[in-house]
């Protein structure tokens, strides 16, 4: 199983040997920069078990981009913690760390210090609110809509409104004309 065991961002090694003494193998850090990258999840899942995570640092004068999945193992003498580690050279900084969440959603940071364990959150959904001035009349019946929505941890950049005639909209607080008596 390969671990930190130490946190010093070089990765040191521990054999389980049945019906033997185990051993840890550890191994010897450089001056090289490094990063630990640790995901939570909220609806996802605790530990972000599935979660890609991408790290963008200039290293040795230029831009590069780095990908790791975060997954569990299984099976005999099989083990690996829940966490991407990223060497980065002679980086001052992780410029870009992306941490994609199985469900989709993304926890975005900047401008990282490195030779550190760092843990990203899964970002709360939305908090969805719409109103109407008016829900009944006889057609023509102009109804305006309204989004009170909050964006707990990112802010909400687009609609899609859906009014049940086949017709819809993208604007944030739409009118729509119903044209025909109907339940919608």
């Amino acid at each position: 199983a390969f671990a930190d065991f130490n946190t010093d961002g070089a990765p040191d090694l521990f054999v389980a040997n049945y019906g033997d003494l185990n051993s840890l193998y550890r191994h010897a850090a450089t001056d090289n920069r490094w990063l630990t990258v640790r995901g939570r999840g909220m609806r996802a899942n605790y530990f972000a078990d599935g979660s890609r995570v991408r790290v963008k640092a200039t290293i040795n004068g230029e831009s590069v981009w780095q990908t790791r999945e975060i997954t569990s193992q299984s099976g005999s003498n099989n083990s690996r913690g829940l966490e991407a580690w990223f060497g980065l050279g002679n980086a001052a900084q992780a410029d870009s760390v992306i941490l994609i969440f199985p469900n989709g959603a993304r926890s975005i940071v900047t401008a990282v210090a490195t030779n550190q364990v760092i843990t990203l959150e899964e970002p709360a959904p939305p908090v969805a609110a719409f109103g109407m001035d008016r829900g009944f009349g006889a057609p023509p019946l102009v109804v305006q809509f309204s989004d009170s929505s909050i964006g707990v941890d990112a802010e909400i950049v687009a609609w899609y409104w859906d009014f049940g005639d086949d017709q819809v909209s993208v604007s944030q607080n739409p009118s729509h004309t119903y044209s025909s008596e109907g339940t919608y």
